[in-house]
């Protein structure tokens, strides 16, 4: 879908504009470049599992944590994949011992180190969770730890909203978002791809019905022609869908109008 797109245009600093294969869709420019940002860090980072990429932190003295049976289960059946991502543990040598059998007890030594965020016992606790919460291969599992900071330094230096790009710079992002594994969430889970209008569907005979276009807050709408020369209205145009709201004389226009999708209903063009 996204690799036979073209660039319409950028809207309000904020989306991309794009003709999807007669689908008509916004880019979220800072979802999708953080998008972009979150799986060539886990590629450069993860998959290439370079030995200082991700750095051990010693904790001192080391500390120790209770576990309750099913954790130490998830310990054992689990103990290489945890140790690969550089939590470290020692368990307790009371494990076992005469009237002491039922001391669930680790010591935690080690943990990853990764931007200069280290783990905590919480995100050690946290990943036995995830591990025994698996039911396919707990080996691709990775620590939410680890997750949670790639998305974070993936946001932190993404393109921002009011950022204004060039034509090639929007092209570059569309080809790398279409490259992605997931191009339509960003890392925190935000839509970066958002379905305006199936242009296939629009009235070609006229009639004078039009697609309405619904800004996200208000919820009011102005009409998008279904035929003319404005190609689609081009009211995608933030001065354009401002213009035809203030010449209607309506006062409470909302300046962070955002369209994002489109109503089948019919109404009068604003004069």
């Amino acid at each position: 879908m996204l690799s036979k797109s073209k660039f319409i245009a950028q809207v309000d600093a904020k989306y991309i504009i794009i003709n999807a294969g007669g689908i008509l869709c916004a880019i979220d420019q800072h979802a999708a470049d953080e998008r972009v940002s979150l799986e060539r860090l886990e590629k450069s980072l993860l998959l290439k599992e370079k030995e200082d990429n991700i750095k051990t932190e010693r904790i001192y003295p080391a500390q120790s944590l209770s576990l309750t049976s099913a954790q130490m289960t998830i310990l054992f059946q689990h103990e290489h994949t945890i140790k690969k991502w550089k939590f470290g543990f020692k368990i307790s040598s009371l494990i076992g011992a005469g009237s002491n059998n039922n001391n669930n007890t680790i010591f935690l030594m080690n943990v990853p180190s990764l931007f200069s965020k280290t783990a905590t016992s919480g995100d050690f606790l946290e990943f036995l969770i995830a591990l025994g919460s698996c039911s396919a291969d707990a080996s691709i599992v990775k620590p939410p730890f680890i997750k949670r900071v790639l998305a974070s330094h993936a946001c932190r230096y993404a393109i921002m909203f009011g950022d204004v790009l060039s034509r090639e710079t929007c092209v570059t992002l569309i080809d790398s978002l279409a490259m992605c594994d997931f191009s339509f969430v960003c890392a925190h889970g935000r839509p970066s791809v958002i379905p305006l209008l199936d242009m296939a569907g629009l009235d070609s005979g006229g009639g004078g019905r039009s697609h309405c276009l619904v800004d996200r807050v208000g919820c009011r709408s102005f009409p998008v022609s279904s035929s003319g020369n404005d190609t689609y209205g081009l009211s995608y145009e933030r001065q354009s869908a401002a213009s035809r709201w203030e010449n209607r004389g309506d006062t409470a226009f909302d300046e962070t109008y955002v369209p994002i999708r489109f109503q089948k209903k019919s109404y009068p063009r604003p004069k």
